[in-house]
């Protein structure tokens, strides 16, 4: 009995994983320039939601990017 119970622990293991990177997994959006969005993180959040984050990525040369991470939409299935 204990070596089936041993059986199934790892693919249980590796089920319960993989749903959990799945759900964690997050799209990326660029919104606008850095120079014309002061706060990115909160425009982000009133964009997509408040689980959305932002940040600016500079550049060495220019004003940067205003980059959100945002929950990516759910599959559509053809029925």
């Amino acid at each position: 009995m204990a070596k089936a119970t041993s059986v199934l622990v790892l693919p249980i293991i590796f089920l319960v994983m993989f749903a959990l990177v799945q759900q964690m997994s997050a799209c990326m959006a660029v919104i606008g320039s850095c120079r014309d969005i002061r706060d990115c993180d909160g425009t982000c959040k009133s964009k997509f939601g408040i689980v959305s984050s932002g940040y600016c990525d500079h550049v060495p040369v220019g004003y940067g990017a205003c980059i959100c991470s945002k929950p990516c939409p759910k599959e559509k299935t053809l029925t």
